[in-house]
């Protein structure tokens, strides 16, 4: 396995790092004064500290991991650049970055009493530095392209002769994801798990998407209307093709779940396999696919091009700051 895909466990780690890694990302008391960590999410501290867990690997790598050392102590300049190079050879322009990130983070929580400033200000030039290593430019597709797209499976959906019920309801669904991605091009985690009466709400004669704090990686509730040019298509599916996926194979209609996304056998329909249906169907309509996170490009390529006056709106679409769009 390439040394940028190995990680040591926190189990792993020695005791001293266990111990400072408990105490910076423990929730604080209301009187407490607050640690680095203590506001990170379940996701922002396992991605930390699986960043951690691979500078400790790649340490071991080259021999020259002390487990009685303090983490601060393992972390010089030199070795920072050494670690650069290595990444540097294997991974992708932006994965460094993220890297450098990951372990600068870790340290702040690991060793709060040293200055990292150094370590942050790499990280940013790094940052600012950085290629993509996929040029996305000639696959992104215009978001109202998606929506038609969509729309055209949704219609096909419903005239195709030969099809079953089931066929149907599938492609039904595809259909409706892929134009609803275009207009709300949430990230794929909080897209796949929407739940009905959770997060997709009828209220006021209309329906809403909404998602809280705890969800949503910019920190920040979003809610947002669903686009009305898309009800009509929610409520059938709602009505008929959703009902028939819960069915599953018995052909039995039962509760099964309340998740908007319903697989063919009934179960919430997992964010990889929803991921993978995205990525046939627009590689099937444009000879190449567009993944998920890309309708983010899209959305924010579209306003940009289509209504220049407005691009600084676009974040509003996107659930993010400005300066991140």
């Amino acid at each position: 396995m390439p040394v940028e895909r190995r990680c040591l466990p926190i189990a792993s780690w020695p005791e001293r790092d266990r111990f400072a890694w408990e105490a910076g990302t423990r929730r604080a008391d209301l009187f407490e004064e607050r640690n680095a960590g203590a506001d990170w999410s379940l996701a922002s501290r396992q991605k930390t500290a699986r960043g951690y867990g691979r500078w400790l690997c790649w340490q071991m790598e080259k021999g020259l991991f002390d487990p009685t050392l303090a983490p601060a102590a393992r972390v010089t300049r030199p070795l920072v650049a050494d670690y650069i190079a290595t990444l540097s050879a294997s991974c992708a322009p932006y994965t460094v970055v993220c890297r450098l990130q990951e372990l600068y983070d870790a340290l702040r929580v690991l060793a709060p009493e040293v200055d990292w400033r150094w370590l942050a200000e790499l990280w940013m030039r790094l940052g600012r530095r950085a290629e993509p290593a996929i040029n996305k430019r000639p696959r992104l597709r215009p978001s109202r392209d998606l929506v038609d797209l969509g729309r055209r499976m949704m219609t096909s959906a419903e005239q195709k002769s030969g099809w079953s019920e089931r066929r149907r309801a599938v492609h039904y669904r595809d259909g409706l994801m892929i134009a609803l991605m275009a207009y709300r091009p949430f990230r794929r985690k909080n897209f796949a798990s929407i739940v009905l009466g959770v997060h997709l709400v009828q209220q006021g004669g209309g329906w809403w998407l909404q998602f809280p704090t705890s969800r949503m990686k910019a920190k920040r509730p979003y809610e947002v209307a669903f686009p009305a040019a898309l009800v009509p298509e929610l409520e059938h599916y709602l009505a008929i093709h959703r009902k028939v996926l819960l069915a599953g194979e018995s052909g039995q209609l039962s509760p099964g779940t309340d998740a908007l996304w319903v697989s063919e056998v009934g179960t919430m329909l997992e964010k990889g396999a929803l991921a993978n249906r995205i990525r046939k169907h627009t590689k099937g309509a444009f000879g190449a696919s567009v993944p998920p996170h890309w309708f983010r490009d899209a959305a924010a390529t579209s306003i940009a091009v289509e209504d220049p006056r407005h691009v600084g709106d676009a974040h509003h679409v996107l659930g993010n700051t400005l300066a991140m769009t």
